[in-house]
């Protein structure tokens, strides 16, 4: 079962320019006591639900949260406006999802080739037991 907290009303702030692009979520640490700084969470607003990178508040405080125009299209937010959101543990499929569809290239293409890496390792060994037996 995946941990939740939530739903809790936060004010949408802007994301500072660093984490623009990055699919990085900044808020305090009490609405994801289940996710460490730099864990995958998914995030949910109504029926809406995208996957972002927890990082420490920098400056938003317990009732604020740092979402950048990207992320907050996908969420249906608007800026400077409070928002319910819950928040949920991510597992190992939602992370390997927020890899392959990243807002940044270098994890997304990291993931996607690692995942032909993968495919090709499986067919080579595949094709290794074949070729034992006949």
């Amino acid at each position: 079962m995946k941990k939740r907290n939530g739903p809790v009303e936060l004010k949408v702030l802007n994301a500072p320019f660093r984490d623009v692009m990055g699919d990085i979520v900044r808020l305090d640490l009490s609405h994801r006591p289940f996710a460490r700084a730099g864990s995958v969470i998914g995030i949910r607003c109504g029926k809406k639900r995208v996957l972002a990178v927890a990082r420490g508040p920098a400056g938003v405080g317990k009732d604020g949260i740092s979402i950048d125009a990207a992320t907050r299209a996908k969420l249906g937010v608007q800026l400077n406006r409070k928002a319910s959101l819950t928040f949920e543990e991510a597992g190992l499929w939602d992370e390997l999802v927020w890899a392959w569809s990243a807002t940044d290239a270098m994890p997304r293409i990291a993931a996607r080739l690692g995942a032909i890496s993968v495919t090709l390792g499986a067919v080579g060994f595949f094709l290794g037991i074949i070729s034992l037996f006949k």
